[in-house]
């Protein structure tokens, strides 16, 4: 059970991270 939570939690925080990669990575195309 422990383990499969740890796992949601890091998927969840992986998602977040390449969306901000991508935010970062659109923002840094505009110059």
């Amino acid at each position: 059970m422990i383990i499969s939570e740890r796992k949601q939690r890091y998927t969840k925080n992986r998602r977040r991270q390449s969306r901000i990669a991508k935010k970062s990575l659109s923002t840094s195309f505009k110059w």
